[in-house]
């Protein structure tokens, strides 16, 4: 029995251990994008649940940050949608690109030559936003949550994260 404790201990410390560092940041995913040269990164941070009410309306958490303040304001805005038809769902502040309050102090390192990982932490709270019913017509699909600065059209300036989801009834689950 005292081996099964010894054993069972360490696991259960490592489990807790593993929780609490896989929630720090709160987001489900981070995506970046380029927004013209280097150390000028944009960050978006998606936070949803797996399943929700389609009556209740499908809600996602978003946020946002950049890596340095832009000169003059660009507007951002968040798209959801898929196959080139997309709605905007929420619009940045216009200061967002030129207020430090969003900046991040991100890190960057270089884990082999020429590759490097971006980490983030969002300064502000996150924005809840309703996503479009029409997007939940077929029983299962994709679709994309892009941030998009300047001009739509131009998506030069993007993030996105993608979703996977079914439909059962009432009950939308995300991926």
């Amino acid at each position: 029995m005292k081996k099964f404790w010894k054993v069972l201990l360490p696991c259960l410390l490592c489990g807790a251990l593993l929780a609490v560092c896989t929630g720090c940041s709160g987001y489900e995913s981070e995506s970046i994008a380029y927004t013209g040269e280097e150390g000028s990164m944009v960050f978006l941070g998606v936070n949803f649940n797996g399943t929700n009410s389609r009556s209740e309306g499908v809600k996602i958490q978003v946020n946002f940050a950049h890596e340095s303040v832009s000169a003059e304001e660009v507007p951002y805005s968040i798209y959801a949608g898929t196959d080139g038809n997309f709605t905007s769902v929420y619009t940045l502040p216009l200061s967002f690109s030129t207020d430090e309050g969003y900046n991040t102090k991100a890190i960057a390192d270089e884990f082999l030559p020429g590759m490097v990982a971006y980490t983030c932490n969002f300064p502000k709270a996150g924005v809840e936003i309703t996503l479009p019913d029409t997007l939940f017509a077929e029983s299962s699909g994709t679709f994309l949550v892009m941030l998009v600065g300047g001009d739509y059209s131009d998506q030069s300036d993007y993030a996105d994260r993608e979703f996977t989801y079914t439909v059962d009834g009432d009950t939308v689950t995300l991926d």
